[in-house]
């Protein structure tokens, strides 16, 4: 088989994997408790409390719900504050950098984990 051939195998595979893969197809806010419902293609509704996700802070209703879907619902833009997250980032419960999600188990007296590995309870 040539590299052209398997090019066009690979980006074929790629894209059925792709295909696959959960992708937001609506946002909608809940306003009396402040959580982002995120609907998404496999049928899985994703809630999340919109403060839990870094640069979502003190956001306006308007700010929260003005967003775009980018790669076919891969990531959501909210275009007025300059936020992006992936879907399968926010599956897996990352809203936001290391030091952000430290900083929100820390508020909310979780246990985050050293670089050993060992768990250790945070004082807040």
């Amino acid at each position: 088989m040539d590299k052209s051939q398997d090019f066009i195998k690979a980006k074929e595979l790629g894209k059925k994997e792709l295909a696959e893969l959960p992708k937001i197809i609506k946002l909608s806010l809940d306003k009396q408790n402040r959580r982002l419902v995120f609907d998404l293609t496999n049928s899985v509704t994703l809630i999340v409390p919109a403060d839990l996700l870094q640069g979502l802070q003190n956001a306006s209703e308007n700010d929260l719900t003005a967003v775009e879907f980018w790669d076919e619902g891969l990531m959501v833009y909210w275009k007025n504050l300059d936020v992006a997250f992936q879907t399968s980032s926010l599956l897996l419960g990352i809203f936001g950098t290391k030091r952000w999600l430290s900083e929100i188990n820390s508020r909310n007296g979780k246990q985050t984990p050293r670089k050993n590995g060992k768990l250790i309870k945070s004082v807040a």
